[in-house]
């Protein structure tokens, strides 16, 4: 079962008349500087949310923000990642684009989406159609609110106000999120199943030991999905990578 957390952003003020924006158990105060329909809102908690990064039980690489679980899109390559939410087959839009030492997280907070959009069969007019909240971070991190004008479409009347959106964006700064440290997090490891025989995980991908060569000082690995007809393999020394050989084909 799927559990949906769903926040609409209420706008009111304080007793002082200051202009606040509420999402959820989260409340957010406007930027004085603020001028025109789109506006900046800070957020008023110090509480810090980091980043971890890690692999599910599968061995694909996931990144934890609070609650909320990302994948990484297979078709990233380099420090600059994006990573989608675990519920983005569910309507959820929110994603994680990683560049140098940067989190930028782009939320849909309350709208509907447009026909003509991959998402459109989850939204419906005046219904909440992504679920995410709850992610304050630190002091260094910002928030800003816009409403967007609707937009007519071309294709029915009926989808009038169908583009009409509120969007809150954060930024978290990361530290020590340098490409070093990705490789020693997901670099080779190597580990005893159950049973006791040493395995290899690189990057998400296991490896089962074959044979030793050279007295010992390399150890040959085959993918684990070798029985399916998968022909990578791989030889460390010192567990350190010497060799890859062929291609995934899963």
């Amino acid at each position: 079962m799927v559990t949906v957390f769903t926040f609409t952003p209420t706008f009111s003020s304080t007793r002082n008349g200051t202009p606040v924006l509420d999402i959820g158990d989260n409340r957010y105060y406007k930027n004085n500087r603020s001028k025109g329909p789109k506006a900046t809102w800070f957020c008023n908690s110090t509480e810090e949310i980091k980043p971890t990064f890690g692999l599910s039980k599968n061995g694909k690489r996931v990144l934890d923000v609070g609650i909320f679980r990302y994948y990484r899109n297979n078709r990233s390559k380099g420090v600059r990642a994006t990573w989608f939410c675990k519920r983005r087959f569910h309507g959820c839009r929110a994603s994680i684009t990683i560049d140098d030492e940067t989190i930028i997280l782009y939320i849909l907070t309350r709208g509907t989406v447009s026909q003509r959009s991959r998402w459109a069969s989850t939204g419906f007019i005046g219904t909440t159609v992504v679920l995410i909240s709850g992610l304050c971070g630190s002091a260094a991190g910002t928030a800003w609110a816009a409403e967007l004008p609707s937009q007519p479409s071309r294709t029915s009347s009926s989808n009038r106000n169908r583009n009409h959106f509120v969007f809150i964006h954060l930024s978290y700064l990361v530290v020590q999120l340098a490409l070093t440290t990705i490789e020693i997090n997901w670099g080779p490891i190597i580990m005893n199943t159950k049973r006791g025989t040493p395995l290899l995980q690189v990057n998400g991908q296991r490896y089962n030991f074959k044979r030793t060569l050279q007295n010992g000082a390399r150890i040959y690995w085959v993918c684990n999905k070798a029985p399916q007809g998968c022909r990578v393999s791989i030889v460390t020394y010192d567990d350190h990578i010497i060799r890859v050989k062929n291609e995934h084909n899963h």
